[in-house]
């Protein structure tokens, strides 16, 4: 599998996992990843992904939550490359076939692994002749910067 593909699932993977942290889905999702990596790793991976939890939870929603969202994800996604390039073909075609399984089962039961909550600026490019887009659903509150100098009323 190329290098590219394997990025791609492992972000896709983290991102799953760092949605599900706190939700109904965490449980299934924590036991299923601890199994992706195997007996050898599942007690430090399992410590690893309560560590995720808390870190989650204990994270202040207004000033540090998407931080440390993005710091959970990189995590991750490390792990999860590491671990897909130490196996052979083989183990590797059925550990992709699981991380992807993790993912289906985010998308499923309902949480939101392919939404984002976002509190500040959003910037969307494409680049090299790609297509990037954006679908805003739900609330979406814009407010109107104050002009230098003025004062809130």
């Amino acid at each position: 599998m190329l290098a590219e593909e394997l990025a791609a699932i492992a972000a896709a993977g983290a991102g799953a996992l760092v949605q599900a942290a706190g939700t109904d889905a965490w449980t299934g999702i924590r036991d299923r990843v601890s199994h992706l990596f195997g007996r050898e790793q599942e007690q430090r991976t399992s410590e690893s992904l309560d560590l995720t939890l808390t870190a989650l939870e204990h994270a202040n929603p207004s000033s540090e939550l998407a931080q440390v969202r993005a710091r959970q994800a990189v995590y991750w996604q490390v792990r999860f490359e590491d671990l897909l390039n130490s196996l052979a073909a083989e183990q590797q075609q059925l550990a992709v076939v699981q991380l992807r399984e993790v993912i289906e089962g985010m998308r499923q039961s309902g949480s939101p692994s392919d939404h984002l909550s976002i509190s500040g600026d959003v910037s969307v490019r494409a680049t090299h002749g790609s297509v990037a887009g954006v679908l805003l659903t739900g609330d979406i509150h814009i407010e109107n910067p104050l002009q230098p100098g003025s004062e809130r009323g």
